[in-house]
């Protein structure tokens, strides 16, 4: 769950969005090597760093959130509102659809837009969007995609959820 999008923030749930990839996990956090946490500071947070002592390791900040903390001082916490620790980093391809029921058929046409990816080498049991933001699956159906701009190279389908079930060369 990620950090609320406006209200009070805590410390402590930023701390556990980092740690735990949840703002209200209550598993325990983890200090330096292993160690019981000393103080939480905001700056270790933004920073993620233990610059003070010992306090909670923090792992890198994820910019592939939609909103998260700047690295420069002051710090504040409303920096923090709607960041998500785990968050997906989306990869934009060009894909085409085809309307023929065989999926060869989706190599070699036209443009229809670009989709997201979780990855840069789309797989079998990736979940796919039509926007940039990890939301609005594709309808089903067969569909072709193009590395780097290019040609397209692939074909895949996807199933009713938006999920790719199938992938092959052109």
């Amino acid at each position: 769950m990620a950090v609320p999008s406006s209200g009070t923030l805590s410390l402590l749930g930023l701390a556990r969005e980092k740690q735990n990839d949840d703002y209200t996990n209550t598993t325990v956090l983890v200090g330096q090597q292993g160690n019981s946490p000393g103080a939480i500071s905001l700056e270790s947070c933004a920073t993620s760093g233990n610059n003070h002592g010992p306090q909670v390791v923090m792992e890198a900040t994820n910019t592939g959130s939609s909103s998260y903390p700047n690295s420069s001082t002051p710090h504040s916490m409303s920096e923090w509102y709607s960041y998500d620790h785990d968050a997906v980093v989306l990869v934009g391809f060009a894909v085409y659809t085809t309307s023929v029921p065989k999926g060869v058929f989706a190599c070699g046409q036209t443009t229809n837009g670009t989709w997201y990816f979780p990855d840069t080498t789309p797989a079998v049991n990736d979940q796919v969007y039509t926007a940039s933001n990890g939301t609005s699956p594709p309808s089903a159906g067969k569909y072709g995609y193009a590395v780097l701009g290019g040609s397209t190279s692939f074909r895949f389908e996807v199933n009713s959820s938006g999920v790719i079930t199938s992938v092959n060369s052109c």
